[in-house]
């Protein structure tokens, strides 16, 4: 069993910064930095990948931020926690006791879980997962249209960034505004803003049904329904409407009353 001063678990913006601010303030303890990804994404830099850096390759975060200052990375996956023995074994295997813990494991996308058809092949949300973007931008490269639900930033910027490359886009948003719960009022101008509670006028219901069952077949692609009417008809849908705190671990965390940092994507 490995033993360590201080041990973070997770290596985005959270587990990276409280990391370097321990080393810095304190160089003579171990701190040791657990992450299950072999790269790690910019967090804020994850929507323009969709655009201006075209690839994940273009928005890494440099392990020597780390290592720089002494910092050890090690790349694997926390499995237990067992907090009156100060003890966390991970996926490979191995044990970790620690002095201090820090449980940094950020934040992740979510789907409506009342949403039938959400788990459809390209129906996709955005983490900072480097492995499901680099999957995801290949699957869009050979389409033209795309529906992103949520005008939050993530999905506005998402939305810009897939404009400036061509893209027919459609902005799905059930508030008034456009990041209404981040802004007091933003401006629509420009951008295609459609509310949920809105039923729009694109044909007769048997038209829209038959165009659906048409480019299903050749597409996969997705039918949006509102009040049993289509409203879109698109082959890739991107989910951008809440972002929730990683919970695999979180209920270890209420159970021993610890605390744990959480972020949202930027």
């Amino acid at each position: 069993m490995r033993k360590t001063d201080v041990l973070v678990i997770g290596g985005g913006a959270s587990g990276l910064q409280s990391a370097i601010t321990i080393k810095t303030n304190y160089p003579e303890k171990e701190v040791l930095l657990v992450r299950k990804e072999q790269q790690v994404l910019i967090p804020c830099g994850i929507p323009y990948l969709f655009g201006t850096l075209e690839d994940t390759s273009k928005n890494i975060l440099p392990d020597k931020l780390l290592t720089s200052v002494g910092v050890e990375i090690v790349i694997d996956e926390l499995v237990e926690l067992h907090v009156e023995d100060h003890n966390c074994i991970f996926a490979s295997g191995d044990s970790i006791q620690y002095g201090k813990l820090i449980l940094a494991t950020g934040s992740v996308p979510t789907k409506p879980a009342w949403l039938k058809g959400s788990e459809l092949k390209h129906v996709y949300t955005i983490p900072k997962d480097k492995v499901y973007l680099d999957a995801m931008l290949e699957n869009l490269s050979a389409l033209k249209e795309v529906l992103v639900v949520g005008a939050g930033f993530i999905g506005v910027e998402v939305s810009d960034e897939l404009n400036k490359r061509g893209y027919k886009v459609t902005l799905l948003e059930i508030e008034e505004h456009l990041v209404e719960r981040g802004v007091e009022v933003v401006t629509r101008k420009g951008v295609s803003g459609v509310p949920c509670r809105v039923s729009l006028d694109q044909g007769s219901r048997s038209d829209r049904e038959e165009d659906a069952l048409e480019r299903w077949t050749a597409y996969r692609a997705v039918a949006l329904l509102h009040e049993q009417r289509v409203l879109f008809f698109v082959a890739f849908l991107v989910f951008s409407i809440c972002y929730a705190i990683f919970l695999d671990i979180a209920h270890l965390v209420c159970y021993y009353n610890l605390s744990i940092i959480g972020t949202n994507m930027c």
